[in-house]
């Protein structure tokens, strides 16, 4: 795959203070940009998932562990999804 380098510049005491190997740093500034592309639309998590060579679940924990959400619901929304959960719960078996 062809690809694109692009410079990030910042102090060196940046890593040092924050105890990363450059390897690693280079690494999250990767995984924040993609994850920032995902958050403002431009991208599916799918997508997000296959540029970070990663399984989509994995991306999904990934944004967990930014303490970003993966379901972002109003709570209009979120209501709606649990009373349809509600009427599916309630369903009888045999129908399935």
């Amino acid at each position: 795959m062809e690809k694109t380098v692009m410079q990030v510049s910042f102090p060196p005491a940046w890593l040092r203070q924050a105890g990363l190997p450059q390897a690693e740093a280079e690494e999250r500034v990767r995984q924040l940009f993609v994850v920032s592309l995902y958050r403002e639309g431009r991208i599916s998590a799918g997508k997000a998932a296959e540029m970070l060579d990663i399984h989509r679940y994995d991306f999904v924990a990934l944004l967990s562990q930014l303490g970003y959400p993966y379901f972002d619901y109003t709570t209009e929304e979120l209501a709606h999804e649990f009373q349809g959960v509600k009427e599916w719960g309630s369903l009888p078996l045999e129908r399935w």
